[in-house]
């Protein structure tokens, strides 16, 4: 993050085929770490790499490894006291402790999705470098095609950005930008589309919706383009600003915040040439069990 450089890093060599074997990045004291385990069976081992030197890839050295314990399906990392957050092929989340070969079940349980821990590290170092102010006005985009990163800087607000924030969203396949006020109970959010992709000057404010009692943040569109905002209260709203409704989702958040994943068909592949070398893209969906509106509102 200091200086805002990708790096590539090869992995350990684990001594057997890459065909049997599958591997996570974690973090273990502090340091670039692997977790290497099999891909097959219901009684797995888990090795544990450590770059001791941070850079230098001589320093892989493999610090430990745990099992087989039956029933683990995938390590997902390890808590401050560097036990080890692991999944069981049944659903539930395991802590081992590998100091006294003890594990316990922690009350979460994978229902039809799976696990993802992230790595989380405080540091002192800023997000930002020298640009700080203008590259908070940036967006940054990956095209797929070629592989490149691009800055595209966001439409000019017209007010001061101590006053407003954005999100990037996706409104009938055009790169567009939510502008709405920090603060307020009654929130107004203006659409602005970029009409010609790449062209900084095609920007047009397409539509101001609001002001709106209780809603906290837009997340992003349906298809038939309703609006989906989030309420002060915890619920997902559906907003159509063509008959001027308001509908409920059954879908309220309790202590956490709701993200909207931008999804679009595309037949550019996700790989370029180094396909095979660069394997470990995933995804994860997340299917309600019941009906998303709440007629009853």
């Amino acid at each position: 993050m200091s200086d805002e450089m990708f790096r590539e890093i090869r992995r350990p060599d684990f001594g057997i085929s890459s065909d049997e074997t599958t591997w996570d990045v974690a973090s273990f004291k502090e340091s670039l770490s692997v977790i290497a385990y099999p891909l097959k069976g219901i009684d797995k081992y888990f090795d544990l790499w450590v770059m001791e030197d941070y850079g230098n890839e001589e320093s892989w050295t493999k610090q430990i490894r745990i099992g087989p314990i039956l029933g683990i399906e995938r390590p997902l990392g390890f808590c401050r006291n560097h036990q080890w957050i692991l999944e069981a092929s049944n659903g539930r989340m395991i802590l081992y402790d590998p100091d006294v070969d003890e594990i316990k079940n922690l009350v979460v349980r994978r229902e039809g999705s799976s696990f993802q821990a992230a790595i989380y590290m405080e540091s002192l170092v800023s997000l930002k470098g020298e640009n700080e102010e203008n590259q908070a006005d940036l967006i940054l985009a990956f095209d797929m095609s070629d592989e490149m990163f691009r800055e595209i800087r966001r439409p000019d607000f017209g007010i001061s950005s101590d006053e407003t924030t954005w999100d990037v969203a996706s409104f009938k396949e055009s790169l567009s930008v939510i502008a709405y006020p920090l603060k307020g109970i009654d929130k107004y959010f203006d659409l602005w589309v970029m009409e010609d992709y790449g062209n900084e000057e095609s920007w047009t404010k397409q539509i101001r919706i609001g002001p709106i009692f209780g809603i906290e943040r837009p997340l992003g569109f349906c298809r038939n383009h309703q609006w989906i905002l989030e309420a002060s209260n915890g619920r997902i709203i559906l907003y159509d600003p063509d008959v001027d409704e308001i509908k409920n989702l059954v879908v309220r958040r309790e202590g956490y915040s709701f993200q909207a994943a931008i999804y679009m068909e595309s037949l550019v592949s996700l790989k370029g040439e180094n396909e095979e070398n660069q394997a470990g893209t995933s995804f994860l969906d997340i299917v309600p069990d019941s009906p998303l509106v709440d007629n009853s509102s």
